[in-house]
C-alpha cells in the first residue's frame, strides 16, 4: 500500500517533497525581516543550490521585497456580530538580476492565501491553527520562489 501512494506522489501535508535546483552562486537580499528567506534558504541550500555571501561572486542576484501577511474577515456571524472566518494572505515580490545586471525577473509577485474558521470559545486553538497556516504558506512560498529560479536555468 505504501509503495502505491508514494508512486501516485501522494505525501503528508506539511512535507514538502525537496526543491532541487540548478542554481550556482546566488546572492540573496532583502527589504525587511521575513520568515520567507530563511525558508528559502533552507530549501536552496538542501536542494544543491551555492549562497553566496558577495554579490560580486553571485551568477544571480535575488532581491525579497514587501513581505506582508494581511487578515481579513470573510464571514460575521449574523447573530453576535463577530467573526467566524477569516482569510490570510501572504504576499512578497522578487527581483533577480543577473552578472550583467539583466533583469530576467523584475518585481513578480508571489501571493498564497487560505481561510480558516474563527471560534471564539476555543481562541487558543484557533490562534494556532492561524500560526500554523502562516508557518506553511510560508514554506510554500519559499517553493515557489525556488521554482521560479529554477527557470532562469531551464
Amino acid at each position: 500500500m505504501s509503495v502505491l501512494i508514494s508512486a501516485c506522489g501522494f505525501h503528508l501535508r506539511g512535507s514538502t517533497p525537496k526543491a532541487n535546483t540548478t542554481l550556482s552562486r546566488l546572492y540573496i537580499s532583502e527589504s525587511g525581516p521575513s520568515p520567507v528567506i530563511d525558508e528559502l534558504r533552507f530549501q536552496l541550500e538542501t536542494g544543491g543550490a551555492t549562497l553566496v555571501n558577495e554579490q560580486n561572486l553571485a551568477q544571480y542576484r535575488l532581491r525579497l521585497d514587501d513581505y506582508n501577511i494581511e487578515q481579513t474577515v470573510l464571514s460575521v456571524s449574523a447573530i453576535t456580530g463577530k467573526a467566524e472566518e477569516y482569510q490570510l494572505q501572504l504576499t512578497v515580490r522578487l527581483t533577480v538580476t543577473d552578472q550583467e545586471n539583466n533583469t530576467p525577473i523584475n518585481n513578480q509577485l508571489i501571493r498564497i492565501s487560505r481561510d480558516y474558521a474563527f471560534d471564539d470559545t476555543a481562541v487558543l486553538g484557533s490562534v494556532s491553527e492561524r500560526d500554523v497556516l502562516i508557518n506553511e504558506m510560508t514554506n510554500l512560498a519559499a517553493t515557489q520562489i525556488v521554482q521560479v529560479l529554477n527557470t532562469l536555468t531551464e
